[in-house]
């Protein structure tokens, strides 16, 4: 009987101890996937992780930015102008740095067509002007002392770019002064002119009442000195002067239209500068033009002849590499 009932025990435990190898073989088999998939799974983040780092910090550098005239501008070059002049102005702006290295670069690539060389001793010279503390022009060195350099690595140090940096940004100063120069002497000195006087009023409702005002007899001088918010032309009582064809470009086709009547005041007309209410009191042919004007003449020659030569000018900048530039100086400043 005992026998018997061994054997019948047995016998029920073979299928139990199979179905067990069976099932631990199944969850061996399972784990294996699971690590396998952990596996996968973490290289997978790793990737990702070590491809954020890449085109965050690796390649941005790398990035073109802007093409003109054969030439690539690289994200990383953006950093140290934006440097520059964000000290010089206390903005830290990518877009208007950028611009500023396309305008030097551009201004020395033309710089041997229009005849200006920018020698390296001139560069020597402005840095001589502004890190030698020299008591009068008799003592002006013709290179930096050894102060004088300590005094430049300071400035540079402190900024956070290379010397080379910042000779390269006043070479450029220098460049753009030596054009300005050559437009200057090739502006016309003579020329059909009107004379000019407006009020540019702070906003729409303000150009409107000068109008009203004038129109309804109340001296044109008069509201000019209340109203007029530009000091940079006018006087206080809203007189410009002599304007000839292309110093105020924006006022072109009203100053020197045909139908122009003397003295008659005109609408509000609404510009980059501000709501514009005007009058012309005189006409003169051939009139020998200001200083002032011509300065504005060669100025916009000068702007006309930039934005010819850089008319197919590819950027790329984005917000995205706004935002690494900013980073860049932010993590630098900390």
């Amino acid at each position: 009987m005992r026998q018997r009932r061994r054997a019948e025990r047995q016998n029920t435990a073979r299928p139990t101890l199979k179905d067990n190898v069976h099932n631990r073989t199944e969850e061996r088999y399972l784990q294996r996937i699971l690590i396998g998939a952990a596996l996968a799974l973490g290289l997978l983040i790793i990737g990702l992780l070590a491809t954020g780092w890449y085109f965050n910090f690796l390649k941005p550098p790398e990035k073109i930015v802007a093409s003109v005239n054969g030439e690539d501008y690289l994200l990383h070059e953006v950093v140290p102008y934006t440097k520059i002049e964000g000290f010089y102005t206390s903005q830290f702006n990518p877009n208007i740095a950028l611009n500023t290295l396309i305008k030097n670069n551009t201004l020395d690539q033309f710089s041997q067509d229009q005849g200006i060389d920018i020698q390296l001793n001139q560069v020597e010279n402005k840095l001589i002007t502004m890190f030698e503390k020299a008591t009068g022009t008799s003592d002006v060195p013709s290179s930096l002392s050894q102060e004088g350099e300590r005094e430049l690595e300071n400035f540079v140090n402190l900024i956070g770019i290379e010397v080379s940096d910042y000779k390269s940004w006043i070479r450029g100063q220098l460049l753009e002064d030596a054009y300005f120069d050559l437009f200057l002497t090739q502006a016309s000195k003579t020329a059909d002119q009107v004379f000019l006087e407006w009020i540019v009023a702070a906003n729409s409702i303000s150009g409107q009442n000068a109008y009203e005002r004038i129109s309804s007899g109340e001296n044109f001088n008069s509201v000019a000195t209340e109203l007029n918010v530009d000091n940079i032309f006018a006087d206080k009582e809203g007189v410009v002067g002599w304007v000839p064809k292309g110093a105020l470009l924006e006022m072109d086709p009203y100053l020197f239209a045909i139908d122009n009547q003397t003295n008659s005041i005109s609408p509000p007309i609404v510009t980059s500068l501000g709501s514009i209410v005007y009058r012309i009191t005189n006409n003169s042919k051939d009139r020998e033009i200001s200083e002032s004007m011509r300065i504005l003449l060669a100025q916009n020659n000068f702007q006309s002849w930039m934005d010819q030569i850089t008319s197919e000018i590819i950027f790329t900048f984005n917000d995205d590499d706004i935002k690494w530039v900013l980073g860049q100086i932010e993590r630098e400043y900390e």
